[in-house]
C-alpha cells in the first residue's frame, strides 16, 4: 500500500471509532447508574444490559473500520505504480541520435493519461532566454507515439520518452544538444567541456500510486558526447549551461 494512503486512513479510523467508544462509554455509565438506582430490580439485570449495549456499539464501529480498509484496498488494486529507468545503453543511449528514458508500470492496474514532464534545468539558463517560456513541458514519446494527454501504460510494460538528442554540426558532434519536449522542440541546451546541469522530471498519472520526480544529471564530457546519470534526490552542484532557441 502506497504510504501516503496510510495518514488518511488512521484519520479516517480515529473518526469513526473514537465518536462511538465515547457514545458506548457514556451509555455503559447511563446504564450502570441506573443499576445502582434499581439494585433489588427482579426483571432487568441493569449491569448486563449496559454491557451488552456497549458490546453491540463497539462491534458496530469495528465493522464499519473493516468496511473502510476492504475499500481502501479495493482502490488500491486499481492504482499503477510506475518506474523511471535509465541506463547508458541501448535502448535508452543512440550513440548516433541522443538519450531517452524509460517509464515501467509495476501494476497491478493499467495507469492512465501518462504524462512525463521535464519541469526545469538547473542551474537555471542565462534569464534572457527565460522569455521563451520553454520549461516546463511535456516530452515527447519515442517514434510520436501517444501525443496526446490518454496515453494507457499497461502492467509489466515500459514506455520510452525522448529527452534529448545531438543537433551539432558536423563539425562540432556531441557539444549542441536539443530538447525533445513537445513545445519548442530541439531548443538548443549548450555547455562548456566539464561542466554539468541536471534535469528535473516528474513522471504522473491519473491512477498513479504517487507522482514521481527525478533528476537526470548531464555532464559534458571532453571532446563531445554527455554521461548521464539518473537519480531519485537532486545533486549538490552543476554548472551552468546555456539555453537558446534554435
Amino acid at each position: 500500500m502506497g504510504k501516503w494512503q496510510w495518514p488518511r486512513i488512521v484519520v479516517e479510523m480515529v473518526l469513526i471509532i473514537a465518536p462511538m467508544i465515547l457514545g458506548a462509554t457514556f451509555l455503559f455509565l447511563d446504564l450502570l447508574g441506573l443499576a445502582q438506582l434499581n439494585p433489588g430490580g427482579r426483571h432487568l439485570n441493569w449491569s448486563h444490559l449496559s454491557l451488552i449495549a456497549f458490546g453491540a456499539v463497539i462491534i458496530v464501529a469495528l465493522t464499519d473500520v473493516s468496511r473502510l480498509v476492504r475499500r481502501v484496498f479495493q482502490l488500491e488494486g486499481m492504482q499503477a505504480e510506475l518506474s523511471v529507468i535509465f541506463r547508458n545503453e541501448h535502448p535508452y543511449h543512440w550513440p548516433d541520435w541522443g538519450y531517452r528514458i524509460g517509464v515501467y508500470n509495476h501494476g497491478p492496474a493499467a495507469a492512465d493519461s501518462v504524462e512525463v514532464m521535464l519541469q526545469d534545468i538547473i542551474p537555471h539558463p542565462p534569464q534572457t532566454y527565460l522569455e521563451l517560456n520553454v520549461l516546463p513541458s511535456p516530452l515527447g514519446h519515442k517514434g510520436g507515439y501517444c501525443q496526446g494527454t490518454h496515453c494507457v501504460l499497461n502492467p509489466g510494460t515500459e514506455h520510452h520518452y525522448d529527452v534529448i538528442r545531438d543537433i551539432s554540426p558536423g563539425s562540432m558532434k556531441g557539444l549542441i544538444w536539443g530538447l525533445q519536449t513537445k513545445e519548442h522542440t530541439d531548443t538548443w541546451v549548450a555547455m562548456n567541456e566539464g561542466n554539468s546541469c541536471y534535469f528535473v522530471l516528474t513522471v504522473t498519472a491519473r491512477n498513479a500510486r504517487e507522482k514521481l520526480t527525478r533528476y537526470l544529471q548531464l555532464y559534458q564530457k571532453k571532446g563531445g558526447g554527455l554521461a548521464i546519470t539518473l537519480l531519485e534526490q537532486a545533486p549538490d552542484t552543476a554548472g551552468p549551461p546555456t539555453l537558446a532557441a534554435p
